[in-house]
């Protein structure tokens, strides 16, 4: 097994199998897309739990070409706190989109994590934004805002919106489809940290960089990819 130290290893460059990978990307541009063409005018939490709805829509197995092993892929989408928070809490817009590899229920062998805000059309420059970028940053890839809107979802890394002091219109080409962010991005490393995830366990936010900072989360979007032989499969 590899070490878990390692600090840069993609999911793409872990997993080892296209089909998965493969499968894995479509679900993510699928339930985005399912999302945004569902979109209403609504607040960011219900927008967010519309997104987890359409997005915890996965539980198949795939299969490896050389039918060596085969592949479990479970979406699953949790909100943590059932009543709705008020307006200004700042907690019900935030979350984690988190992948996990296990060989084996008992043993997790690879997680990764991206943080999230989200906004509802964001224009021109805002104040509440730049500071939940703040808090949210540490790292490029640590961490996104999500813009919804009825053109579609786009994403772009905290570190560029702190760059950008919160303006939009300063942002140019660093402004990223939600469904891009998460099948390239996210898959292959590029934004992301290994072993920050939510414990569902421990109930709590396990980061990595800030190992005793306790740090607020209200909707979490994993991805479970568990691989066993064939012999074992039902």
């Amino acid at each position: 097994a590899m070490p878990l130290s390692v600090g840069t290893q993609s999911f793409a460059g872990t997993i080892r199998s296209d089909d998965v990978l493969k499968r894995i990307q479509a679900h993510y541009v699928e339930s985005v897309a399912q999302a945004e063409d569902e979109y209403v005018d609504q607040a960011e939490e219900s927008l967010t739990e519309a997104l987890g709805a359409a997005y915890a829509s996965l539980d198949e197995t795939v299969e490896s070409v050389d039918g060596r092993s085969a592949y479990r892929l479970v979406a699953d989408y949790r909100k943590l706190h059932k009543r709705r928070k008020a307006a200004g809490d700042a907690d019900r817009c935030r979350g984690i989109f988190q992948i996990e590899l296990n060989d084996d229920p008992r043993h997790i062998r690879y997680r990764v994590g991206l943080l999230f805000h989200a906004k509802i059309q964001w224009r021109g420059r805002d104040g509440a934004l730049l500071d939940q970028s703040r808090g949210l940053n540490g790292n490029f890839r640590r961490a996104m805002v999500i813009d919804y809107s009825p053109e579609g979802y786009a994403a772009a890394s905290c570190a560029h919106v702190i760059a950008a002091d919160g303006d939009r219109k300063r942002m140019r080409n660093r402004i990223r489809k939600l469904s891009e962010m998460l099948a390239i991005e996210f898959v292959h490393g590029r934004m992301g940290i290994v072993n920050l995830y939510w414990d569902a366990d421990e109930e709590r936010l396990h980061d990595p960089a800030e190992p005793g900072h306790a740090f607020s989360i209200e909707h979490v979007f994993s991805m479970r990819v568990h691989r066993s032989s064939p012999s074992f499969i039902e």
